[in-house]
């Protein structure tokens, strides 16, 4: 074992939580994963991690280990970066998060072309609807229907998107169709709990955006909970039209308030800052957008009738 295989395999273990976890992550057997740790330990002359046979937790001179692994592998993997950056074929493993709702309709169908393209990737998606680090998670790249206020990420626009707001129209027709954003106050509104800002929803009033105060009886962290929900005929929700392209051109729900939606809304693919960009994460980003545009599913999604406006 090298010390850099033993940090990965440490590193792989503390993010997880566990030998098993972190050895399937690294397709090794969990026995090698124990055997890697305890060799790195012997060449340090310290304990990182105290083990039981039911829990495992970090030292304190492992927590500090933690970050120095972080930075040593990420200056040897952009090391490595700059010699295979001109290989044909990107090569390695490629860890991913996204949102339910985008992941399970679109994105899947994404990788498994990309991977039909790219054999020589392996891709391991992490499916949460929250805001990750992404460096201490060890994930490479972020897929997120908007831009992070971080100056420690790189946002990339992949393609325009947009937010919809929208009712059942049993609700609309036993509650009132708003017409104003300020109206809104007078309507269970289903706020979105992984927004920091949730009892808010920017506006576009008379051409300035404005933060619409917006309260309710129920919030998720979870899109496709508040698409059920508002499918239920509970409220009003603002969700991503490649939610809800599908129940607008069916009738089971109708957009409101569509001439006070705010403009310059897409999808991001989202990394850590980095000197070099590795190989296999500038080439998933270069296919995804041209693959978005040729999705015509993605595509038709994005499509809202024209009469779904209230």
């Amino acid at each position: 074992m090298d010390t850099i295989e033993g940090m990965r395999t440490f590193l792989a273990v503390v993010n997880d939580g566990s030998f098993v976890g972190g050895a399937r992550k690294l397709m090794i057997s969990p026995a090698l994963a124990s055997k890697y740790v305890g060799e790195l330990e012997h060449r340090l002359g310290v304990r990182l991690l105290n083990r039981t046979t039911r829990s495992l937790s970090v030292t304190e001179l492992g927590e500090e280990y933690v970050d120095r692994c972080r930075h040593v592998l990420a200056s040897f993997d952009e090391m490595e970066n700059v010699t295979s950056a001109g290989s044909k074929e990107p090569q390695g493993d490629l860890k991913l998060t996204a949102p339910a709702a985008f992941a399970e309709r679109y994105l899947i169908r994404a990788i498994a072309a990309f991977r039909r393209k790219y054999p020589g990737i392996s891709v391991d998606l992490d499916i949460s609807d929250q805001q990750v680090d992404l460096v201490s998670q060890g994930i490479d790249l972020a897929i997120r229907d908007g831009a992070l206020d971080d100056s420690s990420l790189v946002c990339k626009r992949l393609l325009p998107a947009s937010n919809v707001i929208c009712a059942t129209p049993e609700y609309l027709a036993e509650n009132g169709t708003p017409t104003h954003p300020l109206e809104l106050e007078n309507h269970a509104c289903i706020l979105d709990a992984n927004m920091g800002n949730r009892n808010y929803w920017p506006m576009n009033i008379e051409g300035r955006q404005q933060n619409i105060p917006v309260s309710g009886g129920f919030a998720a962290n979870s899109l496709n909970a508040i698409h059920a929900y508002v499918l239920a005929s509970t409220g009003i929700a603002k969700l991503p039209a490649y939610c809800v392209g599908d129940d607008l051109k069916a009738g089971r729900l109708e957009e409101v308030l569509r001439a006070y939606a705010t403009s310059h809304q897409a999808i991001y693919a989202i990394y850590p800052h980095s000197k070099y960009l590795p190989n296999k994460v500038r080439h998933f980003i270069d296919f995804l957008g041209p693959w978005f545009k040729l999705d015509s599913s993605f595509s038709t999604s994005l499509q809202l009738p024209a009469n779904s406006m209230g």
